[in-house]
This record gives C-alpha cells, structure tokens and sequence, in this order.
C-alpha cells in the first residue's frame, strides 16, 4: 500500500464532511442543537475550502488534488472527483454561503428546524460533489443529490 492511498483528498473532504454533519444534525432531538452543528459544520467546511486554497497547487501537491474510485459493480466505471481553478472558486462562494444562509435563518421558528438545516447540509454536499466532480457520472450523481434536499 502508497502513501497516496493513506491520504484523503481535499475533494473528498468536501462532499463527505458535510454530507456526514447532515446525516447527524437529523439525529438531534432539539431543534437549537441542530442549528449550532449545522453552523458549526459550515464554518468547518468553509474552513476546509481556505486551507485548500493554500494546498491545491498541482505542481505542489498533485496527488491531494484528484480522488479516484473504479465501481465494480458498475463495469468498472469510474467515480473522479478533483479540483481545478473554477472547481476551487465555485467551491469557496458555496462554502462562505451557507454559513451566511444558516445566521441569516437562525431566529426562524421552523416547525422542525434540525430537519431543516440537515437538508441544508445534504445540499451543501451535493453542490461540493457537483463542483469537484470530473466526468459526466458524478457530476449527475451530485447534481441529483443537491436537487433531493431542496426539494424537501
């Protein structure tokens, strides 16, 4: 086993962090703990998206840049995620507006506000997946996972 393989990737940071902070913000039986973690999520991933700013130099840094997946179950097709320059930029305006979205809806009185801010986050990862995707598969896969949440 590489090195490489021990390493996860920036772009997979992106779509798998929010979408597991989504998945755990529908666990909250309170609907103002669900808030603070989907805040606090979004600031984590805004963060994450700053310090790839600093790391996402292909010459650098190639192999944090590219996540590949071979599907076995799909004849061998492959799932790519990766940065590139519009990818970074499409990527930092997601992750400073959900934070933005979360403290601007935080004094709403949602009926099941945890739920809420839980599909935000799924979108969140959704759109991450959609920006970092680098064939027509996952970039489809993303596309619909962000349009589930928001239709919810």
């Amino acid at each position: 086993m590489n090195a490489q393989n021990i390493w996860i990737t920036f772009p997979e940071l992106l779509v798998w962090f929010p979408l597991i902070a989504g998945l755990i913000c529908f666990i909250f039986k309170d609907n103002s703990k669900g808030r603070s973690w989907a805040l606090l999520a979004s600031i984590v991933t805004l963060a994450i998206t700053f310090v790839i700013s600093l790391y996402t130099d292909n010459t650098k840094y190639p192999a944090l840049n590219i996540a590949s997946y071979t599907l076995k179950y799909m004849n061998n097709g492959h799932f790519v995620l990766g940065l590139d320059g519009l990818g970074r930029i499409l990527t930092l305006l997601t992750a400073i507006s959900f934070p933005i979205i979360f403290v601007a809806t935080h004094n709403n009185k949602y009926k099941d506000a945890k739920n809420f801010y839980g599909l935000m986050l799924l979108a969140q990862s959704g759109l991450m997946g959609v920006f970092t995707a680098m064939d027509a598969l996952t970039f489809y896969f993303f596309w619909e996972l962000a349009l589930i949440p928001v239709y919810f």
